[in-house]
């Protein structure tokens, strides 16, 4: 069993945007995040009593990445809109004594959209969210005690659709 008591922590990083509009219609994104988030002062955390110094903070990834490409058309006198992405999310550790059998080793997630104005603030769209069906955890939790560690999946693949109106 280990113990979480008043652990010091330095927590370093930078994100950077950039969004491009290279040809009317087309919109580019891009997003990056670089994280050194690591404990510097956790004594005794371990359970044989070893210290946690210079391990990383729990859902802490090193670095994500989000692409996405938007393309806004005219179809019909309305706006028609398509649109694709990709989220990286590096390995990430789910508790503070980075025990990798609870850890996510990093996952690229993938989703579409397409949409179409019906008229004046009215629009209907469709859309695929994980397109490549790509297994991925939100947290995990370590209860070896009982002889088992536990992982919680992140959403499969999905898919639906919205009908929005603005006024």
């Amino acid at each position: 069993m280990a113990t979480l008591s008043n652990a010091d922590a330095r927590v370093k990083g930078v994100e950077v945007e950039l969004t491009a509009v290279p040809v009317p219609g087309l919109t580019l994104n891009a997003g990056l995040s670089l994280l050194d988030a690591k404990y510097t002062d956790f004594p005794a955390c371990q359970p044989d009593g070893s210290a946690c110094d210079g391990n990383r903070l729990s859902d802490s990834p090193k670095s994500t990445l989000n692409l996405l490409a938007k393309y806004d058309f005219d179809l019909g006198g309305r706006t028609a809109s398509i649109q694709g992405g990709a989220n990286w999310t590096a390995k990430r550790f789910f508790d503070f004594r980075n025990v990798s059998y609870i850890a996510d080793d990093g996952y690229w997630l993938f989703d579409a959209r397409a949409s179409y104005e019906i008229m004046d603030g009215l629009t209907a769209a469709l859309w695929v969210q994980n397109i490549a069906n790509t297994r991925y955890y939100t947290n995990g939790f370590d209860v070896s005690a009982f002889g088992y560690s536990l992982l919680l999946p992140g959403t499969p693949r999905s898919y639906g659709g919205s009908i929005n109106y603005r006024f």
